[in-house]
């Protein structure tokens, strides 16, 4: 699972835009059309994203955000594996 989502975000780009919205689009090409939701910032580290098709996971704890730097941390529940947690690191 982990190293399917990180070959499949690798590259990736994810855009926050000014009204509430942000668009990710993948840099693998398996004709998948770009996504896009909603963010909002909760205080200082924490990201919430709301999409149809869950292209982000739903909370992201920020680690480090900057001018030329995002990185956040995610944590998914999986029945098999448990507790997954995922690192997202974006530059400008």
């Amino acid at each position: 699972l982990i190293f399917l989502m990180k070959a499949f975000m690798t590259d990736s780009k994810l855009e926050f835009k000014d009204n509430g919205e942000f668009i990710l689009s993948y840099a693998v090409a398996l004709g998948e059309e770009p996504s896009s939701g909603t963010w909002e910032l909760i205080g200082d580290d924490q990201l919430i994203f709301s999409s149809e098709d869950d292209a982000l996971p739903p909370t992201a704890n920020i680690q480090d955000l900057s001018e030329e730097k995002l990185k956040f941390l995610s944590v998914f529940p999986d029945q098999q594996l448990g507790t997954i947690n995922l690192t997202f690191s974006w530059k400008k």
